[in-house]
């Protein structure tokens, strides 16, 4: 007979394979019905109320330790917020084969979002404007449906102790002051950026345009990327568990995700290109889905499949911030000097734009106006040319946010550490890979601010490794 522990662990690990299944189903184009309907009966039987009395159970009985029990119901929490937005009818995917109707004439969004990168600025600007119409679109209920699933995580995390992966308490005077120590950096890197891809003007267009320029298509050319990254994994001896553990599929929706399973993750590729940008995703991507999948077969289903995941996030992001380094793009991409700064000096304001976004997300203002003037001064742009999705998202819940944050920074600290550790050109040394197993095996054990206190870096680091990417920009 099983024990209470076990029944529930089961319920968790059917509901996180019938999720894992149906993310796939969707990403490919596949026939869903069937991977949906398991997935909202596994999801169903997670939030009975036989599951929760088999957890008050096991814990009076003393069959799960705190650090487990706390896990347990992250998982439970997770699938509690899932319920709630399917009860609402909300999606928070944006497929790309939408078609939009603009002066008169059908695109797909696809085909917008390249608009805006390539086509004159009255029609990028028109591009822009349909994108940003078509997520405004039901906007006011994705909000209320994850203002619905916070209030319902936040029930369930009461019932017991805080998992391990949460952030510390100094966390929002940590975001602060990474933005007040990076400010002029920032501008400094978009500036930069600018002047490499030719562009001119402070308008949101100008600025997607510097940061995706068609110009860097060339050098980071989809046909080649698999390619690419396999090499980079495999300098750090890391390419036989890559190929064992991790699938790429090609997604429909706009952005990607991840499909996690236990010793197996599938990255599911962004349906729209955009060159470097797409690159960094892909390296990033790749990089958490290993994590995860390297956790220690040894760990209960709720560390293995990590609740929160900021360790396994932050190792995707700090995958991501290589292709800020010259010397990894020119290694990597078999490109010249110019071709290198360039792409360097576009990864690199996207890293310290992107860190800076997630820091103002993490700690929300009181309106929209004032996120407004908070989100335009963290991406160097004029508030007014900041829309409500970028200055409050609808398609992410409060949960997601804080975790990207926490990744974003704790990746940035890391980088010093660990070139002082393996070396200046540490994305290449085989000994990483013993810091990225050594992460991974302990699954949702570990957060990446006890990683940085393993690394002996500080949060401050983050701001200076900021600093030093705009110093290095400027060579």
């Amino acid at each position: 007979m099983k024990s209470p522990a076990d029944s529930v662990r089961d319920a968790i690990g059917a509901y996180l394979s019938a999720d894992a299944a149906a993310r796939r189903a969707r990403a490919t184009a596949g026939d869903a019905a069937e991977p949906e309907r398991a997935l909202t009966r596994a999801r169903r039987a997670l939030g009975t109320g036989e599951v929760r009395e088999r957890l008050e159970e096991a814990v009076s009985t003393r069959g799960v330790e705190t650090a487990s029990h706390g896990a347990l119901l992250a998982h439970l929490a997770r699938a509690a917020e899932a319920e709630v937005l399917a009860r609402r009818g909300v999606t928070l995917e944006i497929a790309a084969e939408e078609r939009v109707v603009v002066g008169d004439r059908e695109r797909s969004l696809r085909e917008l979002a390249m608009d805006t990168r390539s086509a004159p600025a009255e029609v990028a600007r028109a591009a822009l404007a349909a994108l940003a119409d078509h997520v405004a679109r039901g906007r006011e209920a994705r909000l209320e449906a994850l203002a619905e699933a916070a209030e319902q995580r936040a029930k369930v995390l009461a019932r017991g102790p805080a998992i391990a992966d949460i952030p510390s308490a100094e966390f929002a005077a940590e975001c602060e002051r990474f933005l007040d120590a990076t400010d002029d950096a920032a501008e400094d890197l978009v500036a930069r950026a600018h002047h490499a891809a030719q562009v001119t003007g402070g308008s949101l267009v100008a600025r997607l345009r510097a940061l995706t320029s068609p110009a860097l298509d060339a050098i980071a050319s989809p046909r080649n990327r698999s390619r690419r990254a396999g090499e980079a994994f495999r300098a750090l001896g890391l390419d036989r568990e890559l190929t064992q553990r991790v699938a790429i599929v090609s997604g429909r929706a706009l952005g990607g995700s991840l499909a996690i399973e236990r010793g197996r993750a599938t990255v599911i590729a962004s349906a729209l290109e955009l060159g470097v940008v797409t690159e960094r995703t892909l390296f990033g991507a790749v990089a958490t889905a290993l994590t995860h999948a390297l956790a220690s077969p040894v760990l209960h289903v709720e560390h293995a499949h990590a609740p929160v995941g900021s360790a396994a996030r932050a190792i995707g992001a700090l995958f991501e911030a290589w292709l800020a380094d010259p010397a990894f793009v020119a290694r990597h991409f078999e490109v010249g000097p110019r071709e290198a700064r360039l792409v360097a000096v576009a990864s690199a304001a996207t890293l310290t734009l992107t860190a800076r976004h997630a820091c103002v997300l993490a700690q929300p203002g009181a309106s929209v106006g004032s996120d407004r003037e908070r989100v335009g001064r963290a991406l160097v742009l004029d508030p007014g040319e900041v829309s409500p999705e970028l200055a409050r998202p609808s398609l992410a819940s409060a949960w997601e946010t804080l975790t990207g944050a926490r990744a974003q920074l704790a990746a940035l600290a890391w980088a010093p550490a660990l070139r002082e550790r393996y070396d200046v050109d540490f994305f290449r040394n085989p000994r990483l890979s013993d810091f990225v197993r050594g992460a991974a095996a302990r699954g949702g054990l570990v957060c990446a601010e006890a990683v940085s206190a393993e690394l002996g870096t500080l949060p401050e680091r983050a701001g200076q490794r900021v600093i030093e990417l705009a110093e290095q920009a400027g060579h």
